[in-house]
């Protein structure tokens, strides 16, 4: 199971993203991890969003756009900064 939980990201039009983070967890013996990312890749494909670290650790959100100013990833909702 992939959590991500209160970051910043930054998704440059070429692919390359900055902030997140990236965190794991098990469901039969509860373990939690986190990990600031420094950025990496991203690829979004329908309403999924592959996030691929520098440090080679994937995670796989729910995308969608509501309007230019409010988009969903994950769970979480983000605005753009002005």
């Amino acid at each position: 199971m992939i959590v991500a939980a209160g970051a910043n990201y930054v998704f440059q039009p070429d692919g390359k993203f900055s902030g997140g983070r990236f965190g794991g967890g098990s469901t039969s013996n509860v373990t939690v991890g986190s990990q600031r990312s420094t950025g990496g890749i991203y690829s979004v494909n329908g309403y999924g969003l592959t996030l691929r670290s520098a440090a080679g650790q994937e995670q796989r959100l729910f995308f969608a756009r509501y309007d230019q100013r409010l988009i969903y990833i994950g769970g979480s909702a983000y605005t753009p900064d002005r």
